[in-house]
């Protein structure tokens, strides 16, 4: 009998797991949260999903092609990074940014290092990141989970680390949500990304992978309980300002962190011992970030910059090779040597960034503190209340338990582009004061409508004399779009807090200006961006609009912009009230129609 001795490297026996079945497990895994997440946030969840998915798979196929190489979108990594992606974005994400993060994921995140196996970072996050840099208000857009809703008429709300970090800038203590009522925020009843619902189906997701053996409990154990230990730390120092571990568990994208992040195969260490040391120092970051910088989560940036300490973390943990003890130690000290650099430099970036790096639209920070001091000096407590509109924050504010007003932060749309507009009222809900941030106005005639003398005239007006604002408010001569922008904004922070109110809170224009027969364009913000229009005035009346470009969703928002249209031309008026499910597009409509009318007269 014939013996042959065959000579080969490990390994030698094969798990039966390919790279193309450990993918679609995990993303098997991860569908509970999907599901959750669409039932949560409706139809609009559902189209980020299958945009960032698509996309990603599309991304990559090309970058195979141009780069030459075996096609690769059949192991479902391309996929998975996509549903990644998704969970990272708020459901509110406009088509096009959701576009934009998948390219950024495949391209720079994966195949400009060579594809799977050889990039440094997880995809997801690189995206994430870049478009939160790139686009802070699209990307701290939330709206409240409404199960069952299809995401028509989205509520705005903080998410809960926003909240808290705003609460205990403002007073010093933890608001009443971050100390109680837990159960809510683990079966994912909160606002904030895809992923950030439903601590629960992550949890299960996980325990599946584990049982799987497609991870190991060495990072998200030493994950949980480093976030545990610093945590609860400051907890037992000061309770009432500082939140249980058990909260930051269950709020923010930790959980999805913990089971699909942190446990990356390419972008995490593959020792035992590196493991643990990896989980521990996502932890520890991710609570170093809330606690220390505005910015209330911090789950992101942990893991982006632990991603790129993994390779250290493996020499580290790597065993000595036989009789060469000595090239080890010199290799630790190597090792040491850079680790203490990059932390230096991680130090460096975390003071910059803790120092307000990172802005929002709605950002949680300083910012916000001063000007609710500034319209109430007494003020200890501030809670946020419900918005039937998306573009206005509303809350109560208190000294004690006395309720001193209300307080309201408005995103218009002035001449020059987004105009901030802070709104204080009364505790009768009357206006007291109208401040603007923000803005983009000319610094000639567009910034008259900072001016005291401009912003007093508001005062006095309530919820039920709201429609009078722009018939007893005389716009500013030369800055008609930049003073109209403001009314819209009193308008609709006076509204915000009822449904029925909200929706026709471009019911208040005044008739179309009358101008020369001619054609005129103008922009106004939609729902998803955009609108451009051509308005076409003949024997002096509206006898056209043309839709030039737009964003805004197929069926729900063009069907508004038709109806719209034909009202306008109607009744010759922009005071019309906004289609029903379709507000965000409704008011951008409207507005450009006005800017177009406006432009001809407006001497910004």
């Amino acid at each position: 009998m014939d013996k042959a001795l065959y000579i080969s490297s490990s390994p030698h026996i094969h798990s039966g797991l390919t790279t193309a079945r450990i993918m679609r497990l995990v993303i098997y895994a991860l569908l509970p949260a999907v599901a959750v997440a669409v039932v949560f946030f409706g139809l609009p969840a559902l189209k980020v999903m299958l945009i960032c998915t698509l996309g990603c798979v599309a991304c990559e196929a090309l970058c195979c092609k141009l780069m030459k190489q075996p096609l690769s979108i059949r192991d479902s990594s391309a996929a998975l990074t996509g549903i990644l992606l998704a969970l990272n974005l708020p459901a509110s994400s406009p088509w096009w940014m959701a576009l934009l993060g998948s390219a950024i994921a495949i391209v720079i995140g994966k195949m400009i290092f060579g594809g799977l196996g050889y990039n440094p970072f997880n995809p997801a996050l690189v995206a994430r990141v870049v478009l939160l840099i790139s686009f802070p208000i699209q990307m701290t857009s939330w709206t409240a989970p409404a199960p069952l809703s299809m995401g028509i008429d989205a509520v705005s709300s903080a998410t809960p680390l926003g909240e808290m970090k705003s609460a205990v800038m403002l007073t010093g203590q933890l608001p009443e949500m971050a100390t109680s009522g837990f159960d809510r925020y683990f079966y994912g009843l909160m606002a904030g990304s895809l992923g950030e619902v439903s601590a629960l189906v992550l949890l299960l997701g996980g325990l599946f992978l584990l049982w799987k053996k497609i991870i190991t409990w060495h990072i998200p154990v030493s994950f949980i309980g480093s976030v545990v230990v610093m945590a609860g730390a400051f907890w037992l120092i000061d309770p009432t300002r500082y939140p249980s571990p058990l909260f930051h568990l269950v709020t923010g994208g930790l959980m999805l962190g913990v089971f699909f992040m942190a446990t990356d195969m390419v972008t995490s260490p593959t020792g035992k011992t590196a493991s643990r040391v990896f989980g521990f120092g996502c932890g520890f970051l991710t609570v170093f970030i809330r606690r220390f910088t505005y910015y209330p989560e911090g789950v992101t940036f942990a893991f982006l910059i632990m991603n790129g300490l993994a390779y250290l973390f493996d020499r580290i943990g790597a065993d000595p090779i036989f009789g060469q003890v000595h090239e080890r130690n010199k290799r630790l000290w190597a090792v040491a040597s850079h680790l203490a650099a990059v932390l230096v430099l991680v130090a460096a970036a975390g003071v910059s960034f803790g120092g307000g790096a990172v802005a929002g639209k709605h950002r949680t920070d300083a910012t916000q503190t001063r000007a609710v001091r500034r319209h109430f000096p007494r003020a200890d407590r501030m809670v946020e209340m419900t918005s039937y509109d998306a573009q206005v924050r509303r809350y109560r504010i208190y000294r004690g338990r006395d309720l001193l007003g209300f307080f309201a932060e408005v995103r218009g749309d002035g001449y020059g582009g987004e105009m901030g507009v802070q709104v204080a009222l009364g505790p009768d809900r009357d206006v007291r004061a109208v401040h603007i941030g923000a803005h983009r106005e000319s610094p000639t005639l567009g910034t008259l409508v900072t001016a005291p003398a401009f912003l007093g005239r508001f005062a006095g007006f309530h919820q039920g004399n709201r429609t009078l604002i722009r018939d007893r408010v005389e716009a500013i001569s030369g800055a008609t779009v930049s003073s109209r922008a403001v009314m819209r904004a009193v308008e609709r922070a006076l509204a915000a807090g009822d449904p029925a109110t909200a929706r026709s809170a471009t019911a208040t224009g005044a008739p179309l200006p009358r101008v020369d027969d001619g054609v005129y364009a103008g922009t106004g913000q939609g729902y998803q961006g955009p609108i451009a229009v051509h308005v076409t005035v003949q024997g002096g009346r509206v006898t056209d609009i043309a839709i030039r470009g737009h964003n805004e969703t197929a069926g729900v928002g063009t069907r508004a912009m038709d109806a719209l249209l034909e009202r306008v031309i109607q009744s010759q008026s922009v005071g019309i009230d906004a289609v029903s499910g379709a507000t965000g597009t409704s008011q951008g409509f409207l507005t450009a129609v006005e800017h177009a009318l406006d432009e001809r007269e407006n001497g910004e």
